[in-house]
């Protein structure tokens, strides 16, 4: 499932074309660009630059929403891939990303004799769903908000829900992190800026103690997968994976 969750992490919820080997090569790179993240947010002395997420039109998105995706549209975004049980999964996660988005994407609904009829509603509502959109269509973006000091608990949630692989990689990562720093240093005491990011990340209310991590395995490794395509690649493709998959 996780080479699933990160190829949709770089395709998107609504991507507009099928699935290209350079969107597989960017997927398999997501767990090193995620180790490299948490590291420098444990590092950091303080919160990045507010960053706002891309703009979303409310009601067209609600009206793709509503739309929903056939069969024949998934078939087509996966017809590249070699790997089936990622294409099926790819293919599962992107329905139920869609679908956890409309069952929670706010409308005003006014009934009239003959139909009904939606309004937008306000700028706070809009801009909660907008905050969540930006986790579903990106689970990268959880991330983002911890290091801007910006995560709520609506995009713990869903990310949690859609993408178990992606979530349960970046506890252990942030976990391995903090055990490394001890052994290198001593006791790790995080800065009340990064306690707080991380007791929403984990749903600990503020009274709660924090308990000692368990310790992970003498190594961790990053986790791994490849994703394959039909066709073989063109040389300035090649040259695209190659570039992405160069080491930092």
């Amino acid at each position: 499932m996780l080479a699933a969750e990160c190829l949709l992490s770089v395709s998107g919820i609504f991507p507009k074309e099928p699935l290209t080997y350079r969107q597989g090569a960017e997927a398999e790179k997501v767990p090193k660009l995620w180790e490299t993240e948490v590291a420098d947010f444990l590092a950091s002395e303080k919160f990045r630059k507010f960053r706002a997420q891309p703009k979303v039109d409310h009601e067209k998105t609600y009206d793709a929403l509503v739309r929903g995706t056939s069969p024949g549209e998934l078939d087509a975004l996966t017809a590249e891939l070699r790997n089936d049980d990622i294409g099926r999964e790819y293919e599962a996660l992107l329905s139920n990303a869609r679908e956890y988005l409309r069952a929670r994407w706010p409308m005003l609904k006014v009934d009239t004799p003959t139909q009904p009829i939606f309004y937008t509603p306000g700028v706070t509502e809009c801009a909660r769903a907008s905050a969540t959109y930006a986790v579903v269509n990106d689970p990268g973006r959880i991330l983002t908000e911890m290091s801007m000091g910006t995560l709520v608990a609506e995009q713990v949630e869903a990310f949690d829900a859609l993408f178990p692989d992606l979530s349960k990689m970046l506890r252990a990562m942030l976990q391995a992190e903090i055990i490394k720093t001890a052994t290198a240093s001593g006791p790790v005491k995080l800065s009340w800026r990064i306690e707080s990011t991380l007791r929403i990340l984990f749903g600990m209310p503020p009274e709660a103690a924090i308990k000692p991590v368990d310790q992970p395995p003498p190594k961790m490794a990053t986790p791994e997968f490849k994703v394959s395509f039909e066709h073989t690649a063109t040389k300035t493709e090649a040259a695209t994976a190659r570039e992405i998959n160069a080491p930092a």
